[in-house]
């Protein structure tokens, strides 16, 4: 993303969630599933603020990923996403 955007999601961020620990999103890392888990439930949580984010910017590009991510088949694979890697989570939290 660029800069300007980031300072916009930040900014929504801070209005819609005052009280989040986060303030940008994550990078989807490609080896580690934990990585990927921690990045979808971050996603999930910013859902909104993303939302108001896409909906701020004028250009084409951003309304067709606001478009993209307010579907219900979207939504519904988030959702699903964040439950699966909730389970590659659970083996590393039983470990000693």
């Amino acid at each position: 993303m660029s800069a300007k955007i980031t300072a916009i999601l930040k900014e929504t961020i801070k209005e819609i969630l005052p009280s989040s620990a986060h303030s940008n999103l994550l990078a989807m890392c490609e080896t580690r599933w934990v990585y990927k888990y921690e990045a979808v439930l971050r996603f999930k949580e910013m859902y909104e603020p993303i939302v108001q984010t896409h909906q701020k910017r004028s250009i084409q590009k951003a309304h067709q990923l606001d478009c993209a991510i307010i579907q219900s088949q979207f939504v519904v694979a988030l959702n699903t996403s964040n439950k699966i890697f909730s389970y590659t989570l659970a083996p590393l939290l039983q470990q000693p």
